[in-house]
Protein backbone atom coordinates (compact mmCIF):
# COMPACT_ATOMS: atom_id res chain seq x y z
CA UNK A 1 0.00 0.00 0.00
CA UNK A 2 1.49 3.32 -1.06
CA UNK A 3 2.18 5.99 1.52
CA UNK A 4 0.39 8.52 -0.72
CA UNK A 5 -2.95 6.75 -0.22
CA UNK A 6 -2.37 6.47 3.51
CA UNK A 7 -1.39 10.13 3.82
CA UNK A 8 -4.40 11.22 1.74
CA UNK A 9 -6.84 9.23 3.87
CA UNK A 10 -5.36 10.58 7.10
CA UNK A 11 -5.39 14.16 5.85
CA UNK A 12 -9.02 14.05 4.69
CA UNK A 13 -10.29 12.54 7.92
CA UNK A 14 -8.29 14.79 10.20
CA UNK A 15 -9.22 17.85 8.16
CA UNK A 16 -12.89 17.06 8.69
CA UNK A 17 -12.52 16.49 12.41
CA UNK A 18 -10.62 19.72 13.05
CA UNK A 19 -12.81 21.71 10.66
CA UNK A 20 -15.97 20.50 12.37
CA UNK A 21 -14.64 21.31 15.83
CA UNK A 22 -13.16 24.70 14.92
CA UNK A 23 -15.80 26.13 12.58
CA UNK A 24 -17.91 26.61 15.70
CA UNK A 25 -15.39 29.16 16.96
CA UNK A 26 -15.70 31.33 13.84
CA UNK A 27 -19.46 31.58 14.29
CA UNK A 28 -19.36 31.94 18.07
CA UNK A 29 -20.99 35.37 18.12
CA UNK A 30 -23.67 34.26 15.64
CA UNK A 31 -24.33 31.08 17.61
CA UNK A 32 -24.56 33.14 20.80
CA UNK A 33 -27.23 35.34 19.22
CA UNK A 34 -29.22 32.33 17.94
CA UNK A 35 -29.02 29.94 20.86
CA UNK A 36 -28.90 32.15 23.96
CA UNK A 37 -31.30 34.83 25.25
CA UNK A 38 -30.46 38.41 24.39
CA UNK A 39 -27.83 39.68 26.78
CA UNK A 40 -24.56 41.57 27.02
CA UNK A 41 -22.49 40.90 23.89
CA UNK A 42 -19.37 39.76 25.75
CA UNK A 43 -21.41 37.49 28.04
CA UNK A 44 -23.13 35.96 25.02
CA UNK A 45 -19.80 35.20 23.36
CA UNK A 46 -18.51 33.74 26.61
CA UNK A 47 -21.61 31.51 26.78
CA UNK A 48 -20.94 30.23 23.28
CA UNK A 49 -17.35 29.46 24.20
CA UNK A 50 -18.56 27.60 27.30
CA UNK A 51 -20.20 25.15 24.90
CA UNK A 52 -16.99 25.16 22.88
CA UNK A 53 -15.19 23.98 26.01
CA UNK A 54 -17.86 21.54 27.19
CA UNK A 55 -17.69 19.73 23.86
CA UNK A 56 -14.08 18.95 24.67
CA UNK A 57 -15.00 17.24 27.93
CA UNK A 58 -16.22 14.23 25.93
CA UNK A 59 -12.84 13.78 24.27
CA UNK A 60 -11.28 11.62 27.04
CA UNK A 61 -14.33 9.34 27.02
CA UNK A 62 -14.15 9.06 23.24
CA UNK A 63 -10.41 8.44 23.47
CA UNK A 64 -10.91 5.50 25.85
CA UNK A 65 -13.75 4.00 23.82
CA UNK A 66 -12.30 4.48 20.36
CA UNK A 67 -8.79 3.83 21.65
CA UNK A 68 -9.87 0.45 23.03
CA UNK A 69 -11.30 -0.39 19.60
CA UNK A 70 -8.08 0.80 17.98
CA UNK A 71 -5.89 -1.35 20.24
CA UNK A 72 -8.01 -4.50 19.97
CA UNK A 73 -10.00 -4.52 16.73
CA UNK A 74 -7.70 -2.32 14.71
CA UNK A 75 -6.77 1.26 13.89
CA UNK A 76 -9.00 1.25 10.81
CA UNK A 77 -12.37 0.43 12.52
CA UNK A 78 -11.77 3.14 15.11
CA UNK A 79 -10.98 5.73 12.44
CA UNK A 80 -14.02 4.80 10.32
CA UNK A 81 -16.33 5.08 13.31
CA UNK A 82 -14.92 8.42 14.44
CA UNK A 83 -15.36 10.06 11.05
CA UNK A 84 -19.00 8.99 10.82
CA UNK A 85 -19.83 10.24 14.30
CA UNK A 86 -18.25 13.61 13.57
CA UNK A 87 -20.05 14.02 10.23
CA UNK A 88 -23.45 13.16 11.71
CA UNK A 89 -23.13 15.46 14.73
CA UNK A 90 -21.87 18.39 12.65
CA UNK A 91 -24.67 18.02 10.12
CA UNK A 92 -27.17 17.95 12.99
CA UNK A 93 -25.83 21.26 14.34
CA UNK A 94 -26.49 22.77 10.92
CA UNK A 95 -30.13 21.62 11.10
CA UNK A 96 -30.77 22.49 14.75
CA UNK A 97 -33.64 24.95 15.49
CA UNK A 98 -32.67 28.08 17.42
CA UNK A 99 -33.65 29.41 20.85
CA UNK A 100 -36.51 31.36 19.28
CA UNK A 101 -38.08 28.08 18.15
CA UNK A 102 -37.20 25.57 20.88
CA UNK A 103 -36.41 27.79 23.83
CA UNK A 104 -34.06 26.25 26.39
CA UNK A 105 -34.00 22.95 24.45
CA UNK A 106 -31.99 24.59 21.69
CA UNK A 107 -28.79 25.19 23.71
CA UNK A 108 -29.26 21.81 25.45
CA UNK A 109 -29.39 19.97 22.11
CA UNK A 110 -26.45 22.02 20.91
CA UNK A 111 -24.58 20.89 24.01
CA UNK A 112 -25.33 17.21 23.27
CA UNK A 113 -24.11 17.55 19.69
CA UNK A 114 -20.93 19.27 20.84
CA UNK A 115 -20.37 16.38 23.24
CA UNK A 116 -20.77 13.91 20.37
CA UNK A 117 -18.27 15.91 18.31
CA UNK A 118 -15.81 15.83 21.17
CA UNK A 119 -16.35 12.09 21.67
CA UNK A 120 -15.51 11.50 18.01
CA UNK A 121 -12.46 13.75 18.03
CA UNK A 122 -11.12 11.88 21.06
CA UNK A 123 -10.04 9.01 18.82
CA UNK A 124 -9.59 10.59 15.42
CA UNK A 125 -6.68 12.98 15.74
CA UNK A 126 -4.18 10.71 17.48
CA UNK A 127 -5.52 7.66 15.64
CA UNK A 128 -4.65 9.14 12.27
CA UNK A 129 -1.14 10.05 13.42
CA UNK A 130 -0.61 6.54 14.81
CA UNK A 131 -1.77 5.17 11.46
CA UNK A 132 0.78 7.31 9.63
CA UNK A 133 3.68 6.70 12.01
CA UNK A 134 3.17 2.92 12.06
CA UNK A 135 3.04 2.74 8.26
CA UNK A 136 6.00 5.07 7.68
CA UNK A 137 9.60 3.94 7.05
CA UNK A 138 11.71 4.05 10.22
CA UNK A 139 13.78 7.08 9.23
CA UNK A 140 10.83 9.06 7.87
CA UNK A 141 8.31 8.80 10.69
CA UNK A 142 8.69 12.48 11.52
CA UNK A 143 8.02 13.53 7.94
CA UNK A 144 5.02 11.29 7.33
CA UNK A 145 3.66 11.67 10.84
CA UNK A 146 3.58 15.44 10.38
CA UNK A 147 0.87 15.02 7.74
CA UNK A 148 -1.55 14.14 10.52
CA UNK A 149 -1.08 17.66 11.80
CA UNK A 150 -1.16 18.94 8.23
CA UNK A 151 -4.65 17.49 7.95
CA UNK A 152 -5.59 19.32 11.13
CA UNK A 153 -4.10 22.52 9.75
CA UNK A 154 -6.14 22.12 6.58
CA UNK A 155 -9.19 21.96 8.82
CA UNK A 156 -8.04 25.19 10.45
CA UNK A 157 -7.65 26.70 6.97
CA UNK A 158 -11.01 25.57 5.67
CA UNK A 159 -12.75 27.02 8.72
CA UNK A 160 -11.87 30.71 8.10
CA UNK A 161 -12.06 30.19 4.33
CA UNK A 162 -15.63 28.90 4.50
CA UNK A 163 -16.49 31.54 7.09
CA UNK A 164 -15.15 34.29 4.81
CA UNK A 165 -17.16 32.92 1.88
CA UNK A 166 -20.31 33.06 4.00
CA UNK A 167 -19.66 36.64 5.12
CA UNK A 168 -18.67 37.69 1.59
CA UNK A 169 -21.60 36.01 -0.17
CA UNK A 170 -24.42 36.88 2.24
CA UNK A 171 -25.35 40.07 4.00
CA UNK A 172 -25.23 40.28 7.78
CA UNK A 173 -28.92 39.48 8.20
CA UNK A 174 -28.80 36.34 6.07
CA UNK A 175 -25.52 35.17 7.61
CA UNK A 176 -26.92 35.58 11.12
CA UNK A 177 -30.31 33.99 10.41
CA UNK A 178 -29.57 30.93 8.24
CA UNK A 179 -26.37 31.05 6.15
CA UNK A 180 -24.22 30.21 9.20
CA UNK A 181 -25.66 26.67 8.95
CA UNK A 182 -24.07 25.92 5.58
CA UNK A 183 -20.51 25.30 6.88
CA UNK A 184 -21.85 22.70 9.31
CA UNK A 185 -23.86 20.92 6.62
CA UNK A 186 -20.73 20.76 4.50
CA UNK A 187 -19.20 18.43 7.09
CA UNK A 188 -21.49 15.62 5.91
CA UNK A 189 -20.05 15.71 2.40
CA UNK A 190 -16.47 15.67 3.64
CA UNK A 191 -17.33 12.80 5.99
CA UNK A 192 -18.51 10.63 3.11
CA UNK A 193 -15.34 11.41 1.14
CA UNK A 194 -13.18 10.59 4.17
CA UNK A 195 -14.93 7.29 4.79
CA UNK A 196 -14.53 6.30 1.15
CA UNK A 197 -10.80 7.14 1.26
CA UNK A 198 -10.28 4.99 4.35
CA UNK A 199 -12.47 1.96 3.72
CA UNK A 200 -9.96 0.04 1.59
CA UNK A 201 -6.87 0.78 3.69
CA UNK A 202 -5.19 -2.07 5.54
CA UNK A 203 -3.93 -2.24 9.10
CA UNK A 204 -0.40 -1.28 10.06
CA UNK A 205 2.25 -3.99 10.26
CA UNK A 206 2.89 -3.14 13.92
CA UNK A 207 -0.76 -3.76 14.80
CA UNK A 208 -0.98 -7.00 12.80
CA UNK A 209 2.12 -8.38 14.52
CA UNK A 210 0.79 -7.27 17.89
CA UNK A 211 -2.24 -9.51 17.42
CA UNK A 212 0.07 -12.55 17.35
CA UNK A 213 1.05 -12.08 21.00
CA UNK A 214 -0.38 -15.02 23.07
CA UNK A 215 -3.49 -14.20 25.07
CA UNK A 216 -2.34 -13.80 28.68
CA UNK A 217 -5.69 -12.53 30.05
CA UNK A 218 -4.01 -9.64 31.86
CA UNK A 219 -6.12 -6.72 32.88
CA UNK A 220 -5.91 -4.30 29.94
CA UNK A 221 -6.42 -1.12 31.91
CA UNK A 222 -4.08 -2.15 34.69
CA UNK A 223 -1.28 -1.68 32.18
CA UNK A 224 -2.04 2.05 32.24
CA UNK A 225 -0.34 2.23 35.62
CA UNK A 226 2.98 1.39 33.96
CA UNK A 227 2.48 4.23 31.49
CA UNK A 228 1.60 6.98 33.97
CA UNK A 229 4.94 8.75 33.54
CA UNK A 230 4.79 8.83 29.71
CA UNK A 231 1.14 9.93 29.91
CA UNK A 232 2.06 12.75 32.30
CA UNK A 233 4.78 13.84 29.88
CA UNK A 234 2.25 13.73 27.04
CA UNK A 235 -0.09 16.03 28.96
CA UNK A 236 2.79 18.42 29.63
CA UNK A 237 3.82 18.48 25.96
CA UNK A 238 0.27 18.91 24.67
CA UNK A 239 -0.43 21.81 27.06
CA UNK A 240 1.37 24.37 24.91
CA UNK A 241 0.18 22.79 21.67
CA UNK A 242 -3.46 23.04 22.71
CA UNK A 243 -3.27 26.57 24.10
CA UNK A 244 -1.24 28.01 21.22
CA UNK A 245 -3.43 26.44 18.51
CA UNK A 246 -6.71 27.72 19.87
CA UNK A 247 -5.34 31.09 20.90
CA UNK A 248 -3.44 31.95 17.71
CA UNK A 249 -5.80 30.39 15.16
CA UNK A 250 -9.29 30.31 16.70
CA UNK A 251 -9.71 32.89 19.46
CA UNK A 252 -7.54 35.45 17.68
CA UNK A 253 -10.31 36.02 15.12
CA UNK A 254 -12.82 36.95 17.83
CA UNK A 255 -10.19 39.02 19.65
CA UNK A 256 -9.27 41.02 16.54
CA UNK A 257 -12.87 41.74 15.55
CA UNK A 258 -14.39 42.44 18.97
CA UNK A 259 -11.49 44.02 20.88
CA UNK A 260 -9.11 45.49 18.28
CA UNK A 261 -11.67 46.73 15.73
CA UNK A 262 -10.26 44.88 12.73
CA UNK A 263 -12.92 44.08 10.17
CA UNK A 264 -14.05 40.49 9.77
CA UNK A 265 -12.42 40.34 6.34
CA UNK A 266 -9.09 41.68 7.64
CA UNK A 267 -9.04 39.22 10.53
CA UNK A 268 -9.95 36.29 8.28
CA UNK A 269 -7.29 37.19 5.71
CA UNK A 270 -4.58 37.49 8.37
CA UNK A 271 -5.62 34.21 9.92
CA UNK A 272 -5.78 32.36 6.60
CA UNK A 273 -2.34 33.64 5.64
CA UNK A 274 -0.82 32.33 8.85
CA UNK A 275 -2.56 28.95 8.53
CA UNK A 276 -1.34 28.48 4.93
CA UNK A 277 2.16 29.36 6.14
CA UNK A 278 1.82 26.81 8.94
CA UNK A 279 0.60 24.21 6.46
CA UNK A 280 3.72 24.65 4.32
CA UNK A 281 6.12 24.55 7.27
CA UNK A 282 4.87 21.49 9.13
CA UNK A 283 6.20 18.69 6.86
CA UNK A 284 9.61 20.34 6.79
CA UNK A 285 9.67 20.54 10.57
CA UNK A 286 8.76 16.86 10.74
CA UNK A 287 11.53 16.07 8.27
CA UNK A 288 13.98 18.17 10.28
CA UNK A 289 13.15 16.11 13.37
CA UNK A 290 14.09 12.97 11.42
CA UNK A 291 17.59 14.42 10.98
CA UNK A 292 18.36 16.20 14.27
CA UNK A 293 15.84 14.62 16.66
CA UNK A 294 12.44 15.48 18.10
CA UNK A 295 13.64 17.25 21.27
CA UNK A 296 15.80 19.95 19.62
CA UNK A 297 12.96 20.98 17.31
CA UNK A 298 10.48 21.10 20.19
CA UNK A 299 12.83 23.08 22.41
CA UNK A 300 13.57 25.68 19.72
CA UNK A 301 9.87 26.10 18.98
CA UNK A 302 9.04 26.75 22.63
CA UNK A 303 11.93 29.10 23.42
CA UNK A 304 11.41 31.18 20.28
CA UNK A 305 7.68 31.48 20.95
CA UNK A 306 8.25 32.52 24.57
CA UNK A 307 10.51 35.31 23.37
CA UNK A 308 8.23 36.51 20.57
CA UNK A 309 4.91 36.37 22.42
CA UNK A 310 5.36 39.78 24.04
CA UNK A 311 6.07 41.78 20.84
CA UNK A 312 3.38 39.68 19.13
CA UNK A 313 0.52 41.18 21.13
CA UNK A 314 2.07 44.66 20.99
CA UNK A 315 2.14 44.51 17.19
CA UNK A 316 -1.45 43.27 17.07
CA UNK A 317 -2.59 46.26 19.11
CA UNK A 318 -1.13 48.79 16.65
CA UNK A 319 -4.25 48.41 14.47
CA UNK A 320 -2.05 47.98 11.42
CA UNK A 321 -2.83 45.17 8.98
CA UNK A 322 0.82 44.84 7.77
CA UNK A 323 2.09 44.64 11.36
CA UNK A 324 -0.60 42.09 12.21
CA UNK A 325 0.53 40.00 9.22
CA UNK A 326 4.11 40.22 10.50
CA UNK A 327 3.15 39.26 14.04
CA UNK A 328 1.08 36.30 12.94
CA UNK A 329 3.66 35.14 10.39
CA UNK A 330 6.56 35.08 12.86
CA UNK A 331 4.57 33.35 15.61
CA UNK A 332 3.52 30.75 13.03
CA UNK A 333 7.14 30.12 12.03
CA UNK A 334 8.03 29.37 15.64
CA UNK A 335 4.89 27.39 16.50
CA UNK A 336 5.24 25.19 13.39
CA UNK A 337 8.10 23.28 14.99
CA UNK A 338 5.73 22.03 17.64
CA UNK A 339 4.18 19.72 15.03
CA UNK A 340 6.77 17.23 16.29
CA UNK A 341 4.77 16.86 19.53
CA UNK A 342 2.18 14.53 18.02
CA UNK A 343 4.89 12.28 16.58
CA UNK A 344 6.84 12.17 19.83
CA UNK A 345 3.90 11.26 22.04
CA UNK A 346 2.96 8.37 19.74
CA UNK A 347 6.49 6.98 19.84
CA UNK A 348 6.93 6.88 23.63
CA UNK A 349 4.08 4.41 24.32
CA UNK A 350 4.16 0.64 23.54
CA UNK A 351 2.18 -0.58 20.53
CA UNK A 352 -0.36 -2.66 22.47
CA UNK A 353 -1.52 0.38 24.52
CA UNK A 354 -0.61 3.08 22.04
CA UNK A 355 -3.99 4.11 20.68
CA UNK A 356 -5.92 4.28 23.95
CA UNK A 357 -3.13 5.57 26.21
CA UNK A 358 -1.89 8.32 23.90
CA UNK A 359 -5.38 9.32 22.77
CA UNK A 360 -6.59 9.51 26.38
CA UNK A 361 -3.64 11.58 27.63
CA UNK A 362 -3.88 13.86 24.59
CA UNK A 363 -7.63 14.24 25.02
CA UNK A 364 -7.30 15.12 28.70
CA UNK A 365 -4.77 17.83 27.91
CA UNK A 366 -6.72 19.14 24.92
CA UNK A 367 -9.97 19.16 26.91
CA UNK A 368 -8.61 20.95 29.95
CA UNK A 369 -6.24 23.34 28.20
CA UNK A 370 -7.32 23.62 24.56
CA UNK A 371 -11.07 23.64 24.87
CA UNK A 372 -11.05 26.16 27.71
CA UNK A 373 -8.50 28.52 26.11
CA UNK A 374 -11.03 30.75 24.25
CA UNK A 375 -13.15 31.04 27.39
CA UNK A 376 -10.17 31.79 29.64
CA UNK A 377 -8.84 34.32 27.13
CA UNK A 378 -12.24 36.04 26.98
CA UNK A 379 -12.48 36.24 30.77
CA UNK A 380 -8.89 37.46 31.12
CA UNK A 381 -9.56 40.29 28.70
CA UNK A 382 -12.79 41.15 30.49
CA UNK A 383 -11.09 41.28 33.90
CA UNK A 384 -7.76 42.89 32.96
CA UNK A 385 -8.56 44.75 29.75
CA UNK A 386 -5.01 44.02 28.60
CA UNK A 387 -3.38 41.52 26.24
CA UNK A 388 -0.51 41.23 28.74
CA UNK A 389 -2.64 38.63 30.50
CA UNK A 390 -2.79 36.57 27.29
CA UNK A 391 0.98 36.78 26.83
CA UNK A 392 1.44 35.66 30.44
CA UNK A 393 -0.92 32.71 29.85
CA UNK A 394 1.11 31.53 26.84
CA UNK A 395 4.38 32.02 28.74
CA UNK A 396 3.32 29.90 31.72
CA UNK A 397 2.06 27.10 29.47
CA UNK A 398 5.24 27.26 27.38
CA UNK A 399 7.49 26.91 30.41
CA UNK A 400 5.57 23.85 31.63
CA UNK A 401 5.84 22.24 28.20
CA UNK A 402 9.54 23.09 28.04
CA UNK A 403 10.03 21.10 31.25
CA UNK A 404 8.16 18.18 29.63
CA UNK A 405 10.54 18.38 26.64
CA UNK A 406 13.44 18.15 29.07
CA UNK A 407 11.96 15.00 30.64
CA UNK A 408 10.93 13.16 27.46
CA UNK A 409 13.26 10.65 25.83
CA UNK A 410 14.47 11.11 22.27
CA UNK A 411 12.30 8.92 20.03
CA UNK A 412 13.79 9.48 16.59
CA UNK A 413 14.94 5.87 16.22
CA UNK A 414 12.35 4.06 18.36
CA UNK A 415 11.01 1.51 17.74
CA UNK A 416 13.90 0.23 15.61
CA UNK A 417 11.87 -2.61 14.09
CA UNK A 418 8.59 -4.45 14.24
CA UNK A 419 10.34 -7.42 15.81
CA UNK A 420 11.82 -5.28 18.57
CA UNK A 421 8.46 -3.68 19.28
CA UNK A 422 6.80 -7.10 19.59
CA UNK A 423 9.58 -8.38 21.84
CA UNK A 424 9.25 -5.32 24.08
CA UNK A 425 5.49 -5.86 24.31
CA UNK A 426 5.90 -9.54 25.25
CA UNK A 427 8.58 -8.61 27.80
CA UNK A 428 6.16 -6.19 29.38
CA UNK A 429 3.54 -8.92 29.63
CA UNK A 430 6.10 -11.29 31.16
CA UNK A 431 7.06 -8.74 33.82
CA UNK A 432 3.40 -8.20 34.61
CA UNK A 433 2.83 -11.93 35.09
CA UNK A 434 5.87 -12.23 37.37
CA UNK A 435 4.68 -9.31 39.50
CA UNK A 436 1.29 -11.01 39.86
CA UNK A 437 2.89 -14.17 41.23
CA UNK A 438 3.17 -16.51 38.24
CA UNK A 439 6.23 -18.75 38.37
CA UNK A 440 9.05 -18.64 35.85
CA UNK A 441 8.04 -21.87 34.12
CA UNK A 442 4.46 -20.70 33.50
CA UNK A 443 5.57 -17.31 32.16
CA UNK A 444 8.10 -19.01 29.88
CA UNK A 445 5.37 -21.26 28.49
CA UNK A 446 3.06 -18.33 27.85
CA UNK A 447 5.56 -15.98 26.23
CA UNK A 448 7.86 -18.40 24.44
CA UNK A 449 10.93 -17.02 26.26
CA UNK A 450 13.47 -19.34 27.84
CA UNK A 451 13.44 -19.65 31.62
CA UNK A 452 16.75 -17.77 31.81
CA UNK A 453 15.27 -14.93 29.76
CA UNK A 454 12.28 -14.80 32.07
CA UNK A 455 14.55 -14.79 35.13
CA UNK A 456 16.32 -11.71 33.73
CA UNK A 457 13.02 -9.87 33.56
CA UNK A 458 12.26 -10.19 37.26
CA UNK A 459 11.82 -6.75 38.90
Amino acid sequence: MGMLRIVTAAIIGNSLEVYDMVIYGYFASTIAANFFPKQDKLVGIASAFVLFFIGYLARPVGALFLGRIGDTLGRKPALLLSIWLMAISTCAIGLLPTYATLGVWAPLLLLLLRLLQGFSFGGEYIGSIIFLVEHAPKKQRGFYGSFGDTGGTLGLLFSPLIASLIYYTFDNVAAASWAWRLPFLLGTVVGIVGWYARRNLGETSLFREKLQIPDTHFDYYREYVKELRPMAIIIGLVLFDAVSTYLFYVFIFTYMTTQLQYTRLQALNINMFSIVFLLLLQPWMGKLSDHIGRRPVLAFSLVATLIWIWPYFWLMQQHSVPLAFLAQGVITLFVSGYVVTSITIVEIVPVYLRFSAVAFAYAVAASIFGGITPLVATLLLEKTGSAVSLAALVSVCGLISLFAVYKVQETRYAPKSIEQSIEESISQIARNRLVNGDNVQKVAAITGFSENEVESLKP
